[in-house]
């Protein structure tokens, strides 16, 4: 049975899990109410895909909803899982809760990892104080305000929570949505071993599942293109005619209950510390 725990351990999904995520940043009502509208039925969807897709080892349709940094992960720990003679069992997908949380936007990446550049090649904004020869911040803040997005002034105070920009003058100039979608419901997957199930000893347990979705909502070109057409202010113009439109672009899983640490963008050319 020890055997078996180290397995679960290193499983691409996080078994007996109850605990909330340590943060859990609420939306604003308004936008909440677009997410819930156009995106709740998109992730339920994902999220039960992603779960018979590890019980039949169908890694074409991992490969389909997964970020390919993530898929890699999720595919060699299967691998590893079913040569150690474990295998996931589908139990039940249909009751649970789903709430989402925690939108964050990000300027200057892509959401497939493998092509954005070594860390040390980006200027990494602290503050959005420091691109104010880029963009007029009172517009963004105007236009992204309209668009429904949940932002104010103590926002713009501490805005890092909340949007990260990575400068670099061959990156893409872009807007990548984040959010968190939370999954309360008793456990949808076992793994069995000889026949029994290592995991409950057929018994269900209420548990807590995180999906990381990403989607990019605009994108116009390389920053070096965009600087000389009126910056990073460019970037939001389009959000004033899309609206909730914008949530309506394709969603990729990028984590499953933080497996990759939250799959950060970048990675240093010196080590293999993710940022």
């Amino acid at each position: 049975m020890r055997r078996c725990f180290s397995f679960l351990a290193n499983a691409p999904w996080v078994f007996k899990n109850s605990s909330a995520p340590s943060i859990l940043r609420e939306m604003d009502p308004k936008f909440k109410q677009v997410v819930e509208e156009n995106l709740t039925e998109g992730f339920t969807f994902a999220f039960r895909s992603i779960c018979e897709a590890l019980s039949n080892h169908d890694k074409s349709i991992l490969s389909e909803c997964l970020e390919g940094r993530l898929f890699e992960t999720v595919s060699s720990r299967i691998d590893a899982l079913e040569n150690s003679g474990h295998q996931f069992k589908l139990l039940d997908t249909e009751n649970f809760d789903l709430k989402e949380y925690n939108l964050c936007i990000s300027m200057g990446v892509e959401i497939e990892r493998k092509n954005n550049k070594p860390k040390e090649d980006y200027v990494k904004i602290a503050s959005l104080e420091e691109i104010k020869p880029m963009a007029s911040l009172g517009s963004i803040k105007e236009e992204i305000g309209k668009a429904g997005l949940p932002w104010s002034d103590d926002l713009w105070k501490n805005n890092m929570d909340y949007i990260w920009v990575y400068i670099s003058p061959s990156a893409p100039a872009n807007i990548i949505f984040s959010i968190d979608a939370v999954f309360y419901g008793q456990n949808p997957l076992t793994l069995i071993h000889n026949s029994k199930d290592v995991v409950y000893n057929d018994n269900r347990e209420n548990e807590i599942h995180v999906l990381k979705f990403e989607s990019c909502a605009i994108n116009k070109g390389l920053q070096k293109n965009i600087l000389f057409t009126g910056g990073f202010q460019g970037l939001i113009e389009p959000l004033k005619r899309l609206g909730s439109e914008l949530l309506k672009q394709s969603w990729v899983v990028v984590d499953i209950d933080n497996i990759m640490g939250g799959n950060p963008y970048v990675i240093s050319k010196n080590s293999k510390k993710l940022s």
